[in-house]
């Protein structure tokens, strides 16, 4: 009988040691996972304004692209108005100046 009340006189030391490991296994995993998750949040941040660049990017090429289109656009009836094989007739000098 003295070998189980000493037991029972460890017990709630050795369960309370138990439980405070136990916590501190899961205080730390909590802490790596919300480093983990900020680290996160940071890299999704640096990705949407990575996005948003490129998106401007793209559209200012596309508008230039859309200049130039109009450009060789405008440039065909002249082509279509001289002889072919001939290039294009060039502007008089006379009246100007």
């Amino acid at each position: 009988m003295d070998d189980q009340a000493s037991l029972s006189k460890l017990s709630p030391n050795a369960n309370a040691e138990s439980e405070r490991i136990m916590r501190d296994k899961l205080t730390s995993r909590m802490q790596q996972l919300k480093t983990e998750f900020q680290t996160g949040q940071d890299k999704l941040l640096d990705l949407d304004l990575q996005q948003s660049r490129l998106r401007e990017t793209l559209l200012r090429i596309s508008g230039a692209i859309q200049v130039l289109e109009e450009m060789l656009q405008a440039a065909k009836p002249d082509e279509q108005l001289a002889p072919q094989g001939s290039p294009p007739a060039e502007r008089s000098s006379v009246g100007q100046g």
